[in-house]
């Protein structure tokens, strides 16, 4: 969920994503995680003709991740927690404008430090539908 505004440009957005992901091992292992993201972004759209915005931004929040798996021996691990806290996905958006309404795509990559202080690139793409008011 993104909600925002842009004003000559400028623009200013709060943000909720969840994203989920897994890993898989041996036979019987696996893991999966879920990570909660509330933030803001902000950025500064450049247009392409009358249809077209190209916006770089930068986004800046909290992480929550929570993480639960199985091991190959028949055990079971489970964690949760803020994942170090603080994220920063800088991206690149490009919309299309339909009259009120507008569709797109971002490509971001975002670093986070769960739980210690080692960085991790993560890469995530966006869809876009909404509308102008």
């Amino acid at each position: 969920i993104r909600a925002g505004f842009t004003l000559s440009g400028f623009y200013v957005g709060a943000r909720l994503f969840s994203y989920s992901y897994g890993s898989a091992g041996a036979i019987d292992d696996y893991a999966t995680s879920t990570m909660l993201m509330l933030g803001g972004d902000v950025g500064f759209g450049f247009g392409l003709g009358d249809r077209w915005i190209l916006r770089p931004q930068v986004g800046v929040g909290m992480a929550l991740i929570e993480s639960e798996g199985h091991v190959d021996s028949g055990g079971s691990y489970s964690e949760s927690g803020l994942g170090g806290g603080l994220y920063i996905e800088p991206g690149l958006a490009v919309l299309c404008l339909l009259g009120h309404a507008f569709v797109g795509a971002d490509v971001n990559g975002f670093t986070f430090t769960p739980n210690t202080n080692d960085l991790r690139p993560v890469f995530a793409t966006h869809l876009q539908l909404g509308v102008r008011f």
